[in-house]
């Protein structure tokens, strides 16, 4: 039975290599594409990247099979340009991660952050129209114990701020953010550990995420490597 398996487990490592690879291209060539300053630095730096991963993803197996033909030192020569390339294909991948995790994240905080400011705006407004209302009342009772035109003067005064107190209050309330986090991923992934009795940081977790996310699409040398040998079963 352990020998028809090892060929649908094969299979399955090798599409899976087939994704991450098909992913890892799309990842580092967009991470190549950003750091050109002109178009053709740009074309220039996305195809290293490229080249790199398709090294990444293809050296491993070389390397396993020069190992099975006895030629150890070529063998090693193939792991030592592998370890290069996907070094250089998970710097890429670094890069790419923390960009768009952060400028999600910065956005996210700016949405949060805006929502409690308008609000704080409008409860400021209302609370000094209220203030003027408040003191025009007083002015005006101080004044018309002997109606006269100083007495109307300060009803003048009181109905003008009233209407400011109403405009105030008429603002519309802001609607409450639909988002309550900039980083939920993060922040649940912290109470998680924290719960498990773990003294993690923020920054523990954000880095944790960030090589993991930066790893994962350039193992897909390693994975296709597994796949091989296992159909050379």
């Amino acid at each position: 039975m352990a020998a028809t398996m090892w060929p649908g487990v094969a299979t399955v490592l090798v599409a899976v290599a087939i994704c991450i690879a098909f992913l890892a291209i799309i990842i580092n060539g967009q991470a190549g594409w950003r750091l050109g300053g002109t178009p053709l630095a740009s074309v220039t730096f996305a195809g290293l990247a490229v080249a790199a991963d398709l090294l990444a993803i293809t050296l491993p197996t070389a390397a396993v099979s020069l190992w099975h033909v006895k030629r150890p030192g070529v063998a090693g020569l193939a792991w030592l340009t592998w370890t290069l390339a996907a070094t250089l294909t998970t710097l890429s991948s670094v890069g790419y991660v923390e960009l768009h995790t952060s400028d999600t994240a910065a956005g996210r905080r700016a949405i949060v952050a805006t929502s409690a400011a308008v609000t704080d705006q409008r409860a400021a407004g209302v609370a000094t129209a209220q203030l003027a209302a408040n003191a025009a009342q007083k002015a005006r009772e101080a004044e018309c114990e002997i109606r006269g035109p100083r007495c109307r003067e300060r009803e003048t005064d009181e109905r003008t701020a009233l209407t400011s107190l109403a405009a105030a209050i008429a603002v519309p309330i802001p609607a409450a953010a639909t988002i309550a986090d900039a980083d939920p991923q993060v922040t649940a992934a912290l109470r998680l550990v924290r719960w498990a009795g773990l003294k993690l940081t923020t920054d523990d977790i954000v880095n944790l995420r960030l090589a993991l996310m930066a790893i994962l699409p350039n193992i897909a040398g390693l994975v296709l490597a597994f796949g091989t040998a296992l159909r050379g079963r």
